[in-house]
């Protein structure tokens, strides 16, 4: 799997704003129990031109989205659908006793994968508010301590599947990338010709007539922007390939998107 990046840029962080509390209770750890953090919530944003003020996003336009997010996660307890307890634990809003958010699952990675359905494609955020399709969330950052985040970032399949896109990613969208841009790869071995019978070296192939012929060589992660060669409207047009990242750093807890 493949993400995207854009020649322009932006970021939004939001430090240790929002206070809640949850518990994993799945987890054989103290996780099983209600404990909680101040969420740092990061957000990055990418566009392949700016607007007629030379921006990605207006910052003051994200206001909204900051008051959003306070209603969601500001003082609040994260409650879990499928939880044993919920019933319960969903009753202390009744009694008046805590700010109840129910979610899908409890978690960091969670809660970056609902940010990141939120904010793009034909029905989000950035639609709502003129951004889409020249903009894209293209990763968020959902970090519980200094030492444990997690992020969901922007890949070619979400770029076609949220509408970026006309058409759907190749399934090998670098070697289509390479044949449009007339660039052929090969083994850090080289070649050796069928029956030739001469030793093959580093970046030579050859030929028909037994010459060898240089090639140039690339890889993945250090292959240049150009154009997209599939289908797609005024929005991400250089955006470039590069090696999906590891997504968690720090604590290995698992979760998935709160509803809204």
């Amino acid at each position: 799997m493949m993400l995207l990046e854009f020649p322009f840029k932006s970021t939004k962080t939001y430090e240790e704003q929002f206070p809640v509390a949850y518990r994993q209770w799945r987890a054989d750890s103290y996780c099983n129990v209600l404990h909680g953090y101040a969420l740092s919530i990061h957000l990055e944003f990418g566009a392949d031109s700016l607007d007629a003020r030379n921006w990605i996003v207006d910052f003051g336009s994200l206001k909204p989205l900051k008051d959003q997010l306070c209603d969601w996660f500001d003082h609040t307890t994260l409650v879990a659908q499928d939880d044993p307890q919920r019933e319960y634990l969903i009753g202390l809003r009744a009694l008046k006793l805590a700010k109840i958010t129910e979610v899908e699952r409890t978690g960091c990675e969670g809660i970056a994968d609902f940010l990141f359905e939120h904010l793009n494609g034909a029905d989000g955020w950035l639609k709502d508010h003129g951004y889409w399709p020249r903009v894209a969330c293209t990763k968020v950052e959902v970090r519980e301590t200094k030492s444990n985040m997690a992020m969901r970032c922007l890949t070619t399949a979400d770029a076609y599947r949220l509408g970026y896109f006309k058409s759907p990613p190749p399934a090998d969208p670098v070697g289509m990338w390479m044949a449009a841009a007339g660039v052929r790869q090969v083994s850090e071995q080289g070649q050796r010709r069928s029956g030739s019978g001469c030793p093959s070296r580093k970046g030579v192939t050859w030929n028909s007539t037994k010459k060898p012929t240089r090639t140039t060589r690339t890889t993945r992660s250090l292959f240049p922007a150009i154009d997209n060669p599939w289908s797609h409207p005024e929005g991400l047009t250089t955006a470039r390939l590069t090696r999906i990242p590891t997504a968690r750093s720090g604590s290995t807890s698992a979760g998935t998107a709160p509803g809204s």
